[in-house]
This record gives structure tokens, C-alpha cells and sequence, in this order.
């Protein structure tokens, strides 16, 4: 009796580890992407597959796709392909822009007296963010305490 509790345990446990593997997943991306130890990082999940990660003055939206033919998992800095694609569009340098989420899913980059909103996602495993609006600032930057991205 006692070896099958004992398994049941285990068995318990492994099944409550395996339930956010994802976590552990951003956890590690966001340790490559802000260039600091994994133990230093705050992960909050936030929806099924989205992940909120800060840490070492730095912060991001991880999405990490569970969709079907999805094969491996793997996670997406959204807030950082939001900053990357302001970076280009808005031909300004990667230091002087700043983003952030104003609503699920939808990041408001500025930089250079100019501004960019869009749309940024993966869960169907393909990231990308389209471009909603474009233009001069709609409202007064104010800065933040960690720089997303």
C-alpha cells in the first residue's frame, strides 16, 4: 500500500510540474533576452499561455503558443517585437524609444516625437504584430521603471 501512495505522490507532483511548463520557458527566454540569471526574474501568468516577466530593470510580455501543430514549446517577447518593429518604422534608435502594453495584446512604441501602435500576438505560433495606427504622439510621455523590451 505504501509504494502506491508513494507513487500516486509522485505521480501528483509530476502532473502539478508539467501543467506550466511554459513558465519555465519564458522564464529562460526572458533570462536570454534581458541578459540576466533566471533566478532574478518574477514570472506572473497572466492567461493560458501569456506570461508576464520582470526583472534586472527590464520587463516583457511573453506569449507562449499552445496551439494545435504547435510541435515544441517555445516563447515570444511580444513588448520586444512591439519595440523592434516602432525601432524600424519609426527610424528612430532601439535607446530612444520606449514601449508599453496599453491593452492585451496591443503596444504603444515612442520615439523620436512619434509613435506607433500595434497589434502583436503568437499563438498560432507564428509571432507577429500589425501595425494599427501611426503618428505623432497621442498623449505626454511619461517614463517608466523598467524599460519593456
Amino acid at each position: 500500500m505504501r509504494p502506491s501512495a508513494l507513487a500516486l505522490s509522485l505521480g501528483l507532483l509530476a502532473l502539478g510540474l508539467g501543467c506550466h511548463p511554459s513558465l519555465s520557458t519564458a522564464r529562460k527566454q526572458a533570462s536570454l533576452d534581458f541578459d540576466c540569471e533566471g533566478g532574478a526574474l518574477e514570472v506572473t501568468k497572466r492567461s493560458q499561455d501569456t506570461y508576464l516577466v520582470s526583472g534586472c530593470d527590464r520587463r516583457g510580455v511573453y506569449q507562449c503558443p499552445e496551439a494545435p501543430g504547435v510541435g515544441s514549446r517555445f516563447c515570444v517577447n511580444l513588448s520586444l517585437m512591439a519595440r523592434n518593429r516602432g525601432e524600424r518604422e519609426l527610424r528612430c534608435a532601439f535607446e530612444q524609444t520606449r514601449v508599453e502594453e496599453i491593452s492585451p495584446f496591443v503596444f504603444r512604441v515612442e520615439g523620436c516625437e512619434q509613435e506607433a501602435v500595434y497589434h502583436c500576438e503568437a499563438s498560432d505560433g507564428r509571432p507577429r504584430c500589425l501595425l494599427e495606427r501611426e503618428g505623432p504622439p497621442s498623449r505626454v510621455s511619461t517614463p517608466e521603471a523598467a524599460p519593456e523590451g
